[in-house]
């Protein structure tokens, strides 16, 4: 008989053990000086941004930050490939080890939840007048019902992103209502989403657990966090995904097929189809945007972090085919493959500054439009230079 208890925390000691394990790779010594400093940097101009608010929709900004955080709301369950044959007979004795993993998600959730109020507590202390206190003690219920429908959800019924949707306007609401003092919005609010968990856990009564979709879920989960590892080391476990991504199709035809430029070809549609680049690329690039857009005393910082933490994410680019045995039969140098791989981080960097540059100019001044080329000019600039020393220093 499989004890749920022991099997989760025979889990959740061996899933600790494999954190530790890589973060020992990731926050060594250079990295946590480097975030160490933005931390310390972001918190400056922070402070600076939000001493010079005269007025802010706080209410609305705070709610729409809080909804995100709170309809985000997965179980980890530590499920393994195996489990959908040999813990499907045995469901019925698996309510301990899912009631574990519950608790441990929603430890995991709040505690993601309390960091984003401490960030916002500047704003919230000048434009609320609402108890900080009270405000985290009203995310803990509603984060309990955002993991308990999205868990019927998952676990038990079709997942849908109208549910979602409507999750998500239901959290704005209810914090909206609460930081601006409505409190009979908020009880009918409360009333509203204990129906909708009524309803939900009615609607899903005596239905079998959806063993490949908890797996599935699980499994990007641990893939998200491979990829993160996989920057500093390698990481045996990780599976290479690949997005066809057709809306491209006509961008990469322009790509010359040609022999000369083989390693051209390859890498472009690595850095297009593969989910480790174009996507993250994309987030951090908006990211940086919207910061120097909404906080426009550290453009120049902004604009170096984000160009910086891209330059992170496509450092794998040039190793992405190394296991690959059919790479070897190229005819074509080494030199052109690095060749290759610089000039799609130089186009990359070129569109960030570019965009960097003018909002920039347009939010502040010509100034610091041109502070920014010029502070990223010099960035790119180390950056390749340091890559092309290790590339040196390898060979």
């Amino acid at each position: 008989m499989i004890d749920g208890k022991q099997l989760w925390k025979e889990r959740l000691i061996a899933y600790v053990a494999q954190v530790r394990r890589y973060g020992r790779y990731m926050f060594n010594d250079h990295l946590l000086i480097v975030l160490f400093i933005a931390v310390g940097a972001g918190a400056y101009v922070y402070k600076q941004w939000t001493d010079s608010l005269q007025q802010f929709p706080y209410a609305i900004v705070a709610s729409i930050i809080f909804a995100f955080v709170l309809t985000s709301s997965g179980v980890r369950t530590l499920l393994k490939e195996a489990d959908t044959v040999f813990l499907l007979p045995v469901e019925r004795n698996m309510r301990p080890y899912f009631f574990r993993a519950g608790v441990y998600s929603f430890v995991v959730h709040m505690s993601i939840c309390m960091m984003i109020a401490i960030a916002l507590f500047p704003l919230h202390r000048t434009f609320s007048s609402q108890s900080f206190v009270l405000l985290c003690v009203v995310l803990f219920p509603l984060k309990g019902w955002n993991m308990l429908v999205q868990w019927k959800e998952d676990a038990f019924s079709q997942r849908s992103l109208f549910h979602r949707c409507i999750r998500f306007l239901l959290n704005v609401m209810a914090m909206y209502f609460f930081l601006v003092g409505a409190y009979a919005f908020v009880v009918t609010m409360a009333v509203i989403m204990m129906i909708v968990a009524r309803y939900i856990a009615r609607s899903v009564k005596n239905t079998p657990l959806k063993w490949d979709v908890l797996l599935e879920d699980e499994t990007r989960r641990m893939q998200s966090f491979y990829r993160v590892v996989h920057l500093f080391v390698d990481v045996p476990h990780l599976r290479k995904t690949v997005k066809k991504r057709y809306w491209l199709s006509p961008l990469l035809r322009i790509v010359d097929r040609a022999t000369k430029q083989a390693y051209t070809y390859l890498h472009v549609r690595t850095f297009v189809r593969s989910g480790e680049y174009l996507g993250i690329v994309t987030r951090l690039t908006a990211i940086g945007a919207i910061f120097i857009y909404t906080i426009p005393t550290g453009y120049v910082f902004f604009s170096l972090l984000f160009t910086y933490a891209t330059a992170l994410q496509l450092l794998p680019l040039f190793s992405h085919h190394r296991s690959h045995p059919m790479l070897a039969l190229y005819p074509l140098t080494m030199t052109k493959r690095r060749q290759s791989v610089l000039g799609i981080w130089l186009i990359v960097f070129g569109m960030q500054t570019a965009l960097f540059t003018m909002l920039s100019t347009f939010i502040v001044s010509l100034s610091a439009g041109t502070a920014v080329l010029i502070a990223e000019g010099l960035l790119c600039t180390l950056l390749i230079m340091y890559v092309k020393k290790k590339w040196k220093e390898a060979e």
